[in-house]
């Protein structure tokens, strides 16, 4: 299964497109049955932030683990693959 693909920018900004479209007409469609009025204000809020930027961004982060304590000193040091 596929969970990634790499898109070109007028690609990915009709995808954006496609969605929004798609989601307005779910909460138009199911308005005040399903969907609370405040749902709806708050979807509709982070859609419209989200908008400005529908690129996503990736960070890389270290992370350091401390060894595992040993009953008499400190933390075992060894490195295990």
């Amino acid at each position: 299964m596929k969970t990634h693909c790499v898109s070109g920018k007028d690609a990915t900004l009709q995808a954006v497109a496609t969605l929004q479209e798609q989601i307005e007409d779910w909460l138009d469609e199911y308005y005040e049955h399903v969907v609370p009025k405040m749902a709806q204000k708050y979807i509709q809020k982070h859609m419209s932030e989200c908008i400005k930027s529908p690129f996503g961004r990736f960070y890389l982060l270290y992370k350091i683990h401390k060894g595992r304590r040993t009953e008499d000193g400190p933390p075992d040091q060894s490195v295990q693959t």
